[in-house]
This record gives structure tokens, sequence and C-alpha cells, in this order.
């Protein structure tokens, strides 16, 4: 057997050893972008995870040694444990960490001299509102940004107009079009002396990539 060819099946055996510990890992019948890091909390007696008060079983729950990045992209990371908490409860993307807002100029997550997280309004398929809830305790936070071109759309304008569902989807009026929480996120915003949560809305979304490479961080959600 030559050098060349012994290298090469070394090679195609680390690619699949690399596969199949990436398909144990995985949470059955439960997307990356479902799961969010319990790396922080510790397991109850019964081997499930309290996550900010939701209770995730054992079997919703693995180690991965990968994570999945806003683009797609598949990297390495310390083997750690994560939950299917979005099959549980309601899952909402925050463009920015919750002291950080989204900068419709520069484009970036920028610092934000502010207490309190601004709270909204969310409504029921039957158009029932429930107003001023904290979307920290009626839904489960991540923070992913979906697009790299955007624009942050003002509800109190009436060509902006729109409207977020209990759900986690965005009725965006003046295009009659829905929005499901995967491509928007939301992010405080400024507007008549007041702070507002509000959505974004994609132009471009980011391009997908699916290479392995050593990651430059732990965890790209809050959640």
């Amino acid at each position: 057997m030559s050098k060349h060819f012994g290298k090469q099946l070394i090679v195609i055996a680390l690619a699949i050893q690399l596969r199949n510990l990436y398909a144990a890992a995985d949470i059955p019948n439960c997307a990356f972008r479902d799961t969010v890091s319990l790396v922080n909390v510790r397991s109850n007696a019964d081997g499930s995870y309290t996550y900010q008060g939701l209770r995730i079983p054992q079997n919703m729950t693995a180690t991965y040694s990968y994570e999945e990045l806003s683009d797609g992209t598949i990297v390495t990371a310390t083997p750690h444990i994560r939950g299917c908490a979005c099959k549980l409860k309601q899952c909402i993307q925050l463009c920015c960490l919750p002291n950080e807002l989204l900068d419709d100029k520069t484009k970036k997550c920028a610092p934000r001299n502010a207490v309190d997280y601004p709270r909204i309004s969310t409504y029921r398929s039957d158009f029932t509102e429930k107003k001023n809830i904290d979307v920290f305790e009626d839904f489960i936070p991540q923070q992913r940004m979906p697009c790299e071109e955007f624009k942050i759309l003002n509800s109190a304008l009436d060509i902006e107009f729109n409207i977020l569902f209990e759900n986690g989807t965005i009725y965006y009026a003046i295009k009659d079009k829905y929005i499901t929480h995967r491509d928007f996120c939301l992010t405080p915003f400024w507007y008549n002396e007041t702070w507002n949560l509000n959505p974004v809305v994609c132009f471009k979304e980011i391009q997908t990539t699916h290479s392995v490479a050593k990651p430059e961080y732990f965890g790209n959600h809050i959640a």
C-alpha cells in the first residue's frame, strides 16, 4: 500500500468519525437552532434541566461537540449539553445581547444605556392583545442576526406597521406578509422619547456555508 493511499484512508476515516460524532450528538427531531446551551445549568435528580423556568426532560438533551453559527456554518466546539427548548416553548430571536441594540447605520450591535429591557405587545390568532409582555418570560430568547441587509420597522408608522403574534410570527401589514420567528429578530429602538422593541425585516439573507472550523467563541445564542 502506498503512503499516499494510506493517508487518503486516514482522512476518509477521520471524516466518517467526525460525521458520526455529529450525528450521534443530535437530539432526535430537533434542529440545532431549536436548542439552547445548558453548560451553566445543573441537572436535576431525574436528569432533566430547568432553563429559565422551563423543564427540559433528559430525552430532549444531548452532548454536542459542535455549534451552528447564524450563517449555517458548522464549527467544532468544546463538548457541552444542549436542550431542545424551542420544542417546548416558543423561541424568539434577539438581534443583540440584552444590554445592546442593533445600530441601523453601522449594522452592528452597540451598547445600550438603559437598565430595563423594552416590553412589547403580542396578539393571539383572534387578535386579542396581550400588552407589555416580558420577552424573557413569555419566550425563550436566542441571539441571532438572520440577515446582512435589513430595516428596523417602526410600528408607530403606518407604512411600517406590524404586530407580533404569541407564536413568534410577525405580520407586516403593508406587504400583507407573515414572517416566521427564524426570519427576523427584535432590537431595542428609541423613538418618540421611548424605548420600544422592534422587529428587523431582512432584505438579504446571510449566505449559508457548511465548513467546519475552529470557533472563535463559544456560543452564539443567548439561550
